[in-house]
Parts: structure tokens; sequence; C-alpha cells
């Protein structure tokens, strides 16, 4: 299934999938591990299609890894894309709506994290990744 993706697709999901492995909070990290470890960890056969999956594409995985290091926040925004927004008003006749395309949304409650934090756990994640796949490569 994942081999039926672009290359630059199966790079987000797979370095998306790592770094919630390697995640800070403990509840995320223990979320994504035990799948992860099924298709691609140390107890996988090196010969199974996860393992040489990550092999394939390890120059485009470490990559969008390194971006996650050093811009977390483009990283972020590969990854969840701001959506573009169509005014629904009424339009008066002859005229075409307009598409608007709308900038982050402001944090709307206490629940939001915070942006140093996220970048702080994007950043984390993705170190934790780097260590992971250069090993699994090594």
């Amino acid at each position: 299934m994942i081999r039926d993706l672009e290359e630059e697709r199966q790079e987000t999901l797979i370095g998306s999938w790592c770094l919630l492995t390697q995640d800070i909070e403990v509840q995320v990290s223990s979320a994504a591990l035990p799948s992860w470890e099924d298709n691609f960890g140390p107890g996988v056969d090196l010969g199974a299609e996860g393992v040489l999956l990550i092999r394939e594409i390890a120059p485009a995985l470490i990559s969008f890894i390194r971006q996650t290091i050093f811009d977390p926040l483009g990283a972020y925004s590969v990854v969840n894309p701001i959506q573009p927004s169509i005014d629904t008003r009424p339009v008066k006749k002859g005229v075409k709506p307009q598409l608007r395309i709308q900038g982050p949304p402001e944090p709307s409650s206490a629940d939001e994290e915070p942006e140093p934090e996220r970048k702080a756990r994007i950043r984390a994640g993705g170190l934790g990744s780097m260590k992971y796949v250069l090993g699994m490569l090594g």
C-alpha cells in the first residue's frame, strides 16, 4: 500500500510515523510504536518490505527528518497544510465568489499547543528519528 504512493508521499507518511514514535509525549509515542515496530522495528526480517522501503527512500526520508530538525514549523505545514476557504456569503448577480486563503488559525483555547512547544516536540522527534533511521541503515 505505501509503495503505491509517490515517493514524496512515502517519505512524508513514513517520516511522520517515525516522528510519532519518537515524540516526547508518551501517550503519542506509545500509540505509534507498536505498529511501527511491526513494520520497521528491530525484530523485522532485514528482507521485509518495510525495511527495504526505508532503505530505498532513505535519502528523501533523511531530508524530511532533517527539515523537522532545522525548520519544524515548515515540516508541520507540509504535514498539516493550510486549508483554503471559500466565502459562502451570498453574492450579487454577475459577481464570482472569491477564494480566500487564510493564515494559520489563532490558538482558540488553552488546549492549543503553544508554538515554542510544538517546535520543540517536532525537533526532538526529528532528532530521535534521525538517530533511529541512521542506526537502521548502518
